[in-house]
Order: C-alpha cells, then sequence, then structure tokens
C-alpha cells in the first residue's frame, strides 16, 4: 500500500515536468568550448559505479521484455560506430553497451551508466553514417552528463526517499532491493525520464562536437531532425515514440545550426562508410520484425 501511494505522488510530481518537455530545448545555445566545459556535476546520490550497477538492472529488464536483434554484421557496425563516438564523450571511460531493439519504431534510449538502444526503425530511416552518428551521440551525451540518475535523485527527493544510491543496490544478493521498492520498474523509471530542457539541450551540444571528434559529418544531426520533422507529418503514428522523448525539433535544428558555425568542419572529406551501406543492405533482407508481423 505504501509503494502504491509513493508511485502515485511521485507520478504527480513528475507529470508537470512531462508537459514541459514538449516545448523543451529551446533557449541559450552552449557557449563554452567543448574542450573546457565541465559535464556530469550537479545532485546526485548515485556514485559512477552505483549508476553502472543501476543501468545494469534497467538493461536486464529491456532485454527480457523487447526482441534483441541478435544478427552479427548489424551489431558489431552499431557497436563500432557507438564506441567511436564514446570515446570522444566528456565520459569516455565508463563500459558502453550498445543493442539494437527489433522493432520498427523509430526510437533510440539510453540507461545509466552507457546502455544504450538504438531501434531497428531508426536504423532503417537513416541515409548515411553521420544522420545515425547523431542520434547515437545524442544517447551518448545523455550518458555522459548523468541525465537518468540525476533525474531520479531529484524526484527521489521530492518524494521524500532519503535512502542511499549504495544502500538501495549496493548489496548483490539484492541487486533491484530498496530501488526497485522506491523508483519502480523500467517501465516508471523510463516513464519520468522526461528530460528538462537544459538536459535536451546539453545532450544535442554534446553529440554535435562528439560526431565532429569522431570524423562524422556533424550536418547528419540537423539534416535528421529536418527530415524526422517533416515525415513526423506524414506517418505520425511511426514516429510518435520518437518525438515524445525528443521534442521540439524546429528549437533543436536551430540551436544545433547555431552550434555548426563554431565548428571548423566545411571543407573537410566526409566520403561516407561502406560498412553502414553493408549493415543497410543486410537490414534489407532480415524478416520483419515481431511487432511488424502482429500488425
Amino acid at each position: 500500500m505504501y509503494i502504491q501511494r509513493l508511485r502515485k505522488y511521485v507520478c504527480l510530481l513528475i507529470l508537470p515536468s512531462f508537459l514541459i518537455c514538449f516545448s523543451c530545448a529551446g533557449g541559450k545555445p552552449y557557449t563554452k568550448p567543448y574542450e573546457e566545459a565541465e559535464v556530469g556535476g550537479g545532485f546526485n546520490l548515485f556514485s559512477m559505479e552505483e549508476e553502472i550497477k543501476l543501468g545494469e538492472g534497467f538493461s536486464e529488464e529491456v532485454e527480457k521484455d523487447n526482441p534483441i536483434l541478435k544478427d552479427q554484421l548489424i551489431t558489431r557496425y552499431v557497436d563500432e560506430m557507438g564506441q567511436n563516438i564514446a570515446r570522444h564523450s566528456k565520459q569516455p571511460d565508463i563500459p558502453y553497451h550498445f543493442k539494437v531493439v527489433d522493432t520498427k519504431a523509430v526510437n533510440a534510449f539510453a540507461l545509466p551508466g552507457g546502455y544504450i538502444y538504438i531501434n531497428r526503425g531508426l536504423l532503417e530511416l537513416v541515409d548515411d553514417d553521420s544522420e545515425l552518428a547523431g542520434v547515437m551521440a545524442h544517447e551518448i551525451g545523455h550518458v555522459a552528463a548523468r541525465h537518468g540518475t540525476k533525474q531520479l535523485s531529484k524526484q527521489l527527493v521530492l518524494a521524500g526517499i532519503l535512502i542511499g544510491a549504495s544502500e538501495a543496490i549496493g548489496r548483490k544478493s539484492e541487486k533491484w532491493g530498496a530501488i526497485t521498492q522506491v523508483a519502480g520498474s523500467l517501465g516508471f523509471f523510463l516513464g519520468m525520464m522526461k528530460y528538462s530542457r537544459d538536459d535536451e539541450r546539453e545532450a544535442d551540444w554534446l553529440a554535435i562536437n562528439e560526431i565532429y571528434l569522431a570524423e562524422y559529418n556533424p550536418e547528419g544531426m540537423v539534416t535528421l531532425f529536418d527530415k524526422f520533422k517533416k515525415l513526423h507529418k506524414q506517418t505520425p503514428s511511426r514516429f510518435e515514440q520518437f518525438f515524445l522523448s525528443h521534442p521540439n525539433a524546429d528549437e533543436r535544428i536551430k540551436n544545433m545550426s547555431r552550434e555548426l558555425n563554431k565548428l571548423d568542419y566545411k571543407g573537410r572529406d566526409y566520403p561516407g562508410s561502406p560498412q553502414f551501406n553493408d549493415m543497410k543492405k543486410k537490414l534489407s533482407k532480415l524478416p520483419p520484425p515481431p511487432d511488424a508481423k502482429k500488425s
């Protein structure tokens, strides 16, 4: 009974931020140079080690409840791209994991501690490696800035939960233990991860710089959002998840375009990746994902 009342209370606290996020990512862009910027600070009940353990637990739920694509060529390409971008992030030393969810829905999401999932529907839609790099870099940005556990920490305090993170997840025999009781299931956690406008802005800013340093064309991030915005008008149901979790494309395109003007990338040669083309060919030959078969 206590847990039910707690979840109801936390949901009521979360609702305003959920609504606000439909206008997220506007406002002033970052102006501090990427090399000098401090990222990931601020109030957080979780150490990085605890955050990684938390993400590991959530990842087990994701992979238990969702079909994970097992094709080696595709998953190897996605992982290699992700690892390359992560090396240029503000948290290059944590163990990143990149996997593909076998669903036609267009989306991607990150769990705390470096667990990142790209939906097959998104892979099918991107036209080149720079567009895919933009999405992956944005999710890496959320991880590097520790947005997930910072949001969770705020909600726990708002709900009057003063339990220490190490007490919640530190004992192996109670891997989920108290944190599951406090925060609920993976679905509950993801439901409250409607990042603030500052979180989204920071993740975009980090992503632009990450893909620039990883030597992908940073314009891909802008062309991708512009493409999604246009396609969303034609087939909104296909893009519903993406636009719920990555809101307000117009403002974000303006901010990212402004950041592009600060980068010395024009004149560089971005020939594209043969491996990307191989990945796309392999995708086209796969049987439909499970959710497509049911529809």
